[in-house]
Protein backbone atom coordinates (compact mmCIF):
# COMPACT_ATOMS: atom_id res chain seq x y z
CA UNK A 1 0.00 0.00 0.00
CA UNK A 2 1.81 3.59 -1.16
CA UNK A 3 2.71 5.66 1.72
CA UNK A 4 -0.86 8.26 0.75
CA UNK A 5 -3.28 5.36 1.27
CA UNK A 6 -1.33 4.50 4.43
CA UNK A 7 -2.13 7.82 5.62
CA UNK A 8 -6.01 7.63 4.30
CA UNK A 9 -6.27 4.67 6.07
CA UNK A 10 -4.56 5.84 9.11
CA UNK A 11 -7.39 9.08 9.53
CA UNK A 12 -9.93 6.18 8.29
CA UNK A 13 -9.86 4.35 11.35
CA UNK A 14 -9.21 7.51 13.47
CA UNK A 15 -12.23 8.74 12.39
CA UNK A 16 -13.84 5.72 12.34
CA UNK A 17 -13.42 5.37 15.93
CA UNK A 18 -14.17 8.36 17.06
CA UNK A 19 -17.67 9.00 15.42
CA UNK A 20 -20.76 9.28 16.80
CA UNK A 21 -24.28 8.76 15.54
CA UNK A 22 -27.24 10.56 17.08
CA UNK A 23 -29.13 7.35 18.92
CA UNK A 24 -32.46 7.28 20.63
CA UNK A 25 -31.88 8.12 24.33
CA UNK A 26 -33.05 6.23 26.99
CA UNK A 27 -36.09 7.30 28.54
CA UNK A 28 -38.84 6.90 31.41
CA UNK A 29 -42.16 6.71 31.22
CA UNK A 30 -43.94 9.81 32.88
CA UNK A 31 -47.74 9.44 33.72
CA UNK A 32 -48.38 12.84 34.54
CA UNK A 33 -49.99 14.60 32.02
CA UNK A 34 -48.61 18.68 31.19
CA UNK A 35 -51.26 20.91 30.31
CA UNK A 36 -50.95 22.60 27.14
CA UNK A 37 -49.60 25.89 26.42
CA UNK A 38 -52.49 28.65 25.43
CA UNK A 39 -49.09 31.35 24.76
CA UNK A 40 -45.75 31.41 24.51
CA UNK A 41 -44.18 28.80 27.21
CA UNK A 42 -42.47 29.45 30.32
CA UNK A 43 -41.15 25.59 30.18
CA UNK A 44 -38.37 25.01 28.40
CA UNK A 45 -37.84 21.35 27.95
CA UNK A 46 -35.80 19.27 30.68
CA UNK A 47 -34.45 21.50 33.72
CA UNK A 48 -31.32 23.81 33.18
CA UNK A 49 -30.32 22.01 36.39
CA UNK A 50 -30.84 18.67 35.36
CA UNK A 51 -28.88 19.63 32.02
CA UNK A 52 -25.76 21.14 33.47
CA UNK A 53 -25.39 19.28 37.05
CA UNK A 54 -21.48 19.40 36.22
CA UNK A 55 -21.23 23.10 34.88
CA UNK A 56 -19.43 22.35 32.16
CA UNK A 57 -22.01 22.82 29.57
CA UNK A 58 -21.68 25.97 27.98
CA UNK A 59 -24.27 28.73 28.25
CA UNK A 60 -24.18 28.76 24.18
CA UNK A 61 -25.08 25.13 24.19
CA UNK A 62 -27.96 25.59 26.29
CA UNK A 63 -29.39 28.11 24.57
CA UNK A 64 -29.03 25.99 21.49
CA UNK A 65 -31.09 23.36 23.17
CA UNK A 66 -33.75 25.59 24.34
CA UNK A 67 -33.92 27.04 21.09
CA UNK A 68 -34.68 23.29 19.37
CA UNK A 69 -37.32 22.46 22.06
CA UNK A 70 -39.10 25.71 21.89
CA UNK A 71 -39.39 25.48 18.25
CA UNK A 72 -40.04 21.83 17.89
CA UNK A 73 -42.85 21.61 20.63
CA UNK A 74 -43.99 25.06 18.92
CA UNK A 75 -44.94 23.16 15.42
CA UNK A 76 -46.25 20.23 17.22
CA UNK A 77 -48.63 22.43 19.17
CA UNK A 78 -50.15 24.54 16.68
CA UNK A 79 -50.76 21.50 14.58
CA UNK A 80 -52.53 20.29 17.31
CA UNK A 81 -54.52 23.20 17.88
CA UNK A 82 -55.33 23.78 14.40
CA UNK A 83 -56.67 20.44 14.46
CA UNK A 84 -59.44 21.45 17.24
CA UNK A 85 -60.14 24.46 15.82
CA UNK A 86 -61.13 22.76 12.59
CA UNK A 87 -63.17 20.41 14.52
CA UNK A 88 -60.96 17.46 13.55
CA UNK A 89 -60.74 16.37 17.76
CA UNK A 90 -63.02 13.08 17.96
CA UNK A 91 -66.24 13.46 19.30
CA UNK A 92 -67.77 11.52 22.23
CA UNK A 93 -64.32 10.66 23.85
CA UNK A 94 -64.12 11.08 27.52
CA UNK A 95 -60.58 12.81 28.65
CA UNK A 96 -59.74 9.56 30.10
CA UNK A 97 -60.03 7.77 27.40
CA UNK A 98 -58.20 10.38 25.37
CA UNK A 99 -55.29 9.97 28.08
CA UNK A 100 -55.32 6.15 27.85
CA UNK A 101 -54.76 6.22 23.82
CA UNK A 102 -51.80 8.67 24.15
CA UNK A 103 -50.56 6.77 26.92
CA UNK A 104 -50.91 3.64 24.81
CA UNK A 105 -48.95 5.45 21.96
CA UNK A 106 -45.86 6.78 23.72
CA UNK A 107 -45.42 3.14 25.41
CA UNK A 108 -45.20 1.60 22.08
CA UNK A 109 -42.86 4.41 21.06
CA UNK A 110 -40.46 4.25 24.58
CA UNK A 111 -40.63 0.39 25.29
CA UNK A 112 -42.35 -1.60 23.45
CA UNK A 113 -40.19 -1.54 19.89
CA UNK A 114 -36.81 -1.64 20.39
CA UNK A 115 -34.74 1.03 18.91
CA UNK A 116 -33.02 -1.85 17.03
CA UNK A 117 -36.32 -3.03 15.42
CA UNK A 118 -36.26 0.08 13.51
CA UNK A 119 -39.57 2.93 13.08
CA UNK A 120 -42.55 2.60 14.44
CA UNK A 121 -45.10 2.29 11.78
CA UNK A 122 -48.44 4.25 11.46
CA UNK A 123 -49.92 1.12 10.69
CA UNK A 124 -48.84 -0.30 14.03
CA UNK A 125 -50.09 2.87 15.40
CA UNK A 126 -53.26 2.88 14.15
CA UNK A 127 -54.22 -0.12 15.03
CA UNK A 128 -53.23 -0.04 18.65
CA UNK A 129 -55.30 3.41 18.96
CA UNK A 130 -58.73 1.91 16.96
CA UNK A 131 -58.56 -1.70 18.68
CA UNK A 132 -61.56 -0.48 21.11
CA UNK A 133 -62.65 2.23 18.19
CA UNK A 134 -63.29 0.80 15.08
CA UNK A 135 -65.67 3.58 14.16
CA UNK A 136 -64.13 6.69 15.10
CA UNK A 137 -62.82 8.75 12.30
CA UNK A 138 -59.54 10.85 12.36
CA UNK A 139 -59.13 9.23 15.81
CA UNK A 140 -55.75 7.85 14.98
CA UNK A 141 -54.34 10.97 13.54
CA UNK A 142 -55.32 13.55 16.42
CA UNK A 143 -53.83 10.52 18.87
CA UNK A 144 -50.65 10.93 16.99
CA UNK A 145 -50.78 14.52 17.07
CA UNK A 146 -51.39 14.28 20.46
CA UNK A 147 -48.27 12.50 21.38
CA UNK A 148 -46.29 14.43 19.05
CA UNK A 149 -47.80 17.68 20.99
CA UNK A 150 -46.58 16.09 24.47
CA UNK A 151 -43.22 14.38 24.36
CA UNK A 152 -41.49 17.17 24.18
CA UNK A 153 -42.54 18.57 27.05
CA UNK A 154 -42.33 15.38 28.83
CA UNK A 155 -39.27 14.18 27.90
CA UNK A 156 -37.16 16.17 25.31
CA UNK A 157 -38.18 13.81 22.52
CA UNK A 158 -39.45 14.73 19.04
CA UNK A 159 -41.70 12.30 17.99
CA UNK A 160 -40.83 12.48 14.21
CA UNK A 161 -42.83 11.46 11.43
CA UNK A 162 -40.97 9.87 8.04
CA UNK A 163 -41.95 8.77 5.15
CA UNK A 164 -40.73 5.23 4.09
CA UNK A 165 -39.03 5.20 0.49
CA UNK A 166 -41.09 3.31 -1.90
CA UNK A 167 -39.13 0.87 -4.07
CA UNK A 168 -39.88 1.43 -7.95
CA UNK A 169 -41.65 -1.21 -9.67
CA UNK A 170 -40.06 -2.65 -12.48
CA UNK A 171 -43.43 -3.11 -14.61
CA UNK A 172 -43.92 0.36 -16.46
CA UNK A 173 -47.43 0.05 -15.98
CA UNK A 174 -47.86 -0.74 -12.15
CA UNK A 175 -45.08 1.72 -11.38
CA UNK A 176 -46.88 4.96 -13.14
CA UNK A 177 -50.67 3.62 -11.26
CA UNK A 178 -48.36 3.49 -7.93
CA UNK A 179 -47.14 7.10 -8.42
CA UNK A 180 -49.89 8.92 -6.61
CA UNK A 181 -50.41 6.23 -3.87
CA UNK A 182 -48.94 8.00 -0.46
CA UNK A 183 -45.68 6.47 0.57
CA UNK A 184 -46.03 4.51 4.31
CA UNK A 185 -45.46 6.48 7.09
CA UNK A 186 -43.28 5.52 9.96
CA UNK A 187 -42.16 7.30 13.34
CA UNK A 188 -39.03 8.14 15.60
CA UNK A 189 -37.73 9.17 18.62
CA UNK A 190 -35.15 12.18 18.06
CA UNK A 191 -33.69 13.62 21.46
CA UNK A 192 -34.07 17.64 21.62
CA UNK A 193 -30.40 17.74 23.73
CA UNK A 194 -27.60 19.31 21.51
CA UNK A 195 -25.05 16.79 20.30
CA UNK A 196 -22.13 17.57 22.94
CA UNK A 197 -25.22 17.11 25.81
CA UNK A 198 -25.76 13.85 24.71
CA UNK A 199 -22.27 13.07 24.61
CA UNK A 200 -21.83 13.59 27.84
CA UNK A 201 -24.82 12.81 29.24
CA UNK A 202 -26.93 10.54 27.26
CA UNK A 203 -24.88 8.09 24.78
CA UNK A 204 -22.62 5.24 25.79
CA UNK A 205 -18.92 5.12 25.41
CA UNK A 206 -18.82 1.59 24.16
CA UNK A 207 -21.64 2.22 21.36
CA UNK A 208 -18.94 5.15 19.81
CA UNK A 209 -17.04 2.07 17.13
CA UNK A 210 -20.64 0.92 16.37
CA UNK A 211 -21.63 4.44 15.29
CA UNK A 212 -18.05 5.26 13.86
CA UNK A 213 -18.79 1.79 11.55
CA UNK A 214 -22.69 3.32 10.41
CA UNK A 215 -20.88 6.90 8.82
CA UNK A 216 -18.11 5.19 7.49
CA UNK A 217 -21.12 3.09 5.36
CA UNK A 218 -22.47 6.80 5.08
CA UNK A 219 -19.66 8.39 3.87
CA UNK A 220 -18.70 5.45 1.34
CA UNK A 221 -21.96 5.76 -0.33
CA UNK A 222 -21.63 9.56 -0.60
CA UNK A 223 -18.20 9.47 -2.16
CA UNK A 224 -19.54 6.66 -4.59
CA UNK A 225 -20.35 8.46 -7.74
CA UNK A 226 -23.38 6.03 -8.05
CA UNK A 227 -26.18 8.18 -7.14
CA UNK A 228 -25.17 7.48 -3.52
CA UNK A 229 -25.72 4.03 -4.24
CA UNK A 230 -23.45 1.56 -3.12
CA UNK A 231 -22.67 -2.10 -4.19
CA UNK A 232 -22.23 -4.66 -1.01
CA UNK A 233 -18.39 -6.07 -3.19
CA UNK A 234 -17.41 -2.62 -2.96
CA UNK A 235 -18.87 -1.85 0.18
CA UNK A 236 -16.61 -4.84 1.97
CA UNK A 237 -13.67 -3.53 -0.56
CA UNK A 238 -13.54 -0.70 1.46
CA UNK A 239 -14.05 -1.19 4.74
CA UNK A 240 -11.28 -3.76 4.75
CA UNK A 241 -9.00 -0.78 4.64
CA UNK A 242 -10.28 0.50 7.76
CA UNK A 243 -9.70 -3.16 9.36
CA UNK A 244 -12.98 -4.40 9.16
CA UNK A 245 -13.60 -7.52 7.69
CA UNK A 246 -16.56 -9.46 6.37
CA UNK A 247 -16.81 -12.92 8.88
CA UNK A 248 -14.47 -11.29 10.88
CA UNK A 249 -15.74 -9.72 14.71
CA UNK A 250 -14.79 -6.60 15.45
CA UNK A 251 -13.01 -6.02 18.73
CA UNK A 252 -15.47 -3.05 19.46
CA UNK A 253 -19.30 -3.99 17.95
CA UNK A 254 -19.00 -7.94 16.96
CA UNK A 255 -19.95 -9.24 13.64
CA UNK A 256 -20.14 -6.36 10.84
CA UNK A 257 -22.31 -8.22 8.92
CA UNK A 258 -24.74 -8.18 11.80
CA UNK A 259 -23.88 -4.44 12.60
CA UNK A 260 -24.68 -3.87 8.58
CA UNK A 261 -28.24 -5.42 9.21
CA UNK A 262 -28.90 -3.83 12.13
CA UNK A 263 -28.59 -0.38 10.31
CA UNK A 264 -31.06 -2.17 8.00
CA UNK A 265 -33.66 -2.63 10.21
CA UNK A 266 -33.19 0.98 11.61
CA UNK A 267 -33.24 2.61 8.58
CA UNK A 268 -30.16 4.21 8.38
CA UNK A 269 -29.71 1.68 5.62
CA UNK A 270 -32.47 0.62 3.23
CA UNK A 271 -31.22 -2.15 0.23
CA UNK A 272 -32.49 -4.23 -2.16
CA UNK A 273 -31.15 -6.99 -4.41
CA UNK A 274 -29.64 -5.86 -8.23
CA UNK A 275 -28.50 -7.94 -11.12
CA UNK A 276 -24.92 -7.83 -11.65
CA UNK A 277 -23.41 -7.17 -14.92
CA UNK A 278 -21.16 -10.26 -15.33
CA UNK A 279 -24.22 -12.66 -13.57
CA UNK A 280 -25.44 -13.34 -9.97
CA UNK A 281 -27.38 -10.72 -7.93
CA UNK A 282 -25.92 -8.66 -4.95
CA UNK A 283 -27.14 -6.22 -2.62
CA UNK A 284 -26.92 -2.34 -2.80
CA UNK A 285 -26.89 0.03 -0.41
CA UNK A 286 -28.43 3.72 -0.02
CA UNK A 287 -28.93 5.51 2.88
CA UNK A 288 -31.55 5.57 5.07
CA UNK A 289 -34.87 7.88 5.88
CA UNK A 290 -33.68 7.48 9.84
CA UNK A 291 -30.08 9.02 8.37
CA UNK A 292 -31.32 11.78 6.54
CA UNK A 293 -33.27 13.09 9.22
CA UNK A 294 -30.57 12.56 12.22
CA UNK A 295 -27.27 13.41 10.73
CA UNK A 296 -27.24 16.38 8.05
CA UNK A 297 -24.75 15.78 5.26
CA UNK A 298 -22.71 18.60 6.22
CA UNK A 299 -21.80 16.24 9.02
CA UNK A 300 -20.63 13.24 6.95
CA UNK A 301 -19.00 15.83 4.75
CA UNK A 302 -16.81 16.80 7.69
CA UNK A 303 -16.47 13.41 8.22
CA UNK A 304 -14.97 12.41 5.21
CA UNK A 305 -12.63 15.52 5.57
CA UNK A 306 -11.54 13.76 8.70
CA UNK A 307 -10.76 10.80 6.75
CA UNK A 308 -9.23 12.34 4.37
CA UNK A 309 -6.49 13.87 7.20
CA UNK A 310 -3.34 11.74 6.13
CA UNK A 311 -3.50 12.62 2.40
CA UNK A 312 -0.44 14.14 1.22
CA UNK A 313 -2.50 16.66 -1.39
CA UNK A 314 -4.31 19.19 0.57
CA UNK A 315 -6.02 19.71 -2.18
CA UNK A 316 -7.22 16.24 -2.55
CA UNK A 317 -8.43 16.13 1.02
CA UNK A 318 -11.18 18.44 0.82
CA UNK A 319 -14.30 16.72 -0.34
CA UNK A 320 -17.05 19.00 -1.52
CA UNK A 321 -20.04 17.45 -1.73
CA UNK A 322 -22.92 20.32 -1.94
Amino acid sequence: MSTRNSARSAGKRKAASQAEVNDDAEVVEVVEEVPRRNGPSSSRGPSRAGRSADGNVSDEDLDAADADFESTADMYERALRKMETDNLKPKDLSQEEVNKLLSAVMRQMLFKRPSSLGPVTREELSKIIGKDYPKKHNLANYIIALAQAKLPAFLGLEMKELEKHKKANPDPKKRLAERDVAAPKMYILRSLLPARMRRQYVELKQDKEANGFALTILALIITNNSNDRLDEDVLWTNLKEVGIFKGKPHHAFGDPETQLLKLVKQRYLTREKVKMSEGGEQFQYEIGEVANANIPRKRINDFIANMMVGAEDEDEAVVDLD
